[in-house]
């Protein structure tokens, strides 16, 4: 009585996910769900500013649908340093027109429940503290979940759709600049372990990964990797 399916494309600076589900309400609480994200490691460099502290911003953009009758769809996205959430009070950051799904962490979120259609084009701003000349670990995560919105063991001739379309993009929108005693720097150097150009905006400056943040980086990704083949050879 239920049919739900998932799906996920993951790279550097995108995530591509979409969940479906159809079911009756007397199903106990069927539902799709995908997530993904990415890491990398970052090293902002000044020498004139080594040991200091700075808050560094990027965008994200997203841009998705919900079509739902009688179900619920939901769609998240946060952030995290050294595999831990940011907390929402760092300066900079904006949840753009999102939900927020947590009360003290950097988690957005958007949804629709009952009936109706929702398409999400948002934009939100992530806020990520660190020390000119340090080496941390980074990365962005989504989860998308399509079920119902209740359930009632006598409700077996009700029918419950919920579709959350995000396969289109939520992608990476380029790096605002650092935040360095309370003014906006975006005449910035910083050094990315994969090589991706986490800049991508004027003034911010993206050098070619040194060996020892290389090594992290593909560490980082090989661990995430494996946790993911881990999950799915227990399903």
């Amino acid at each position: 009585g239920a049919l739900n399916s998932a799906q996920a494309l993951v790279g550097m600076g995108e995530i591509h996910l979409q969940a479906q589900n159809q079911s009756r309400l007397s199903n106990q609480f069927a539902v799709g769900a995908a997530a993904g994200g990415w890491m990398d490691t970052m090293r902002f460099v000044d020498d004139a500013l080594t040991g200091q502290s700075g808050i560094w911003l990027f965008q994200v953009d997203i841009d998705g649908t919900f079509s739902v009758g009688g179900g619920n769809a939901l769609f998240q996205l946060n952030v995290v340093k050294d595999r831990r959430e940011l907390s929402n009070r760092v300066t900079g950051f904006d949840d753009g027109q999102s939900e927020r799904t947590s009360t003290d962490v950097q988690r957005v979120g958007w949804g629709q429940l009952g009936t109706g259609v929702r398409t999400i084009d948002d934009r939100v701003t992530f806020a990520v503290p660190f020390t000119y000349g340090q080496d941390f670990s980074w990365g962005v995560f989504a989860t998308t979940m399509a079920g119902q919105s209740s359930w009632a063991p006598s409700l077996t001739n009700v029918a419950s759709r919920a579709t959350a379309d995000f396969s289109h993009t939520m992608r990476y929108s380029g790096s605002l600049g650092v935040m360095v005693d309370g003014v906006l720097r975006t005449d910035v150097t910083l050094v990315s372990g994969s090589g991706f150009d986490w800049g991508a905006s004027p003034g911010v400056v993206n050098t070619v990964p040194e060996p020892g943040v290389a090594a992290l980086a593909l560490a980082a990704l090989l661990a995430a990797g494996a946790a993911g083949r881990r999950r799915q050879r227990t399903h």
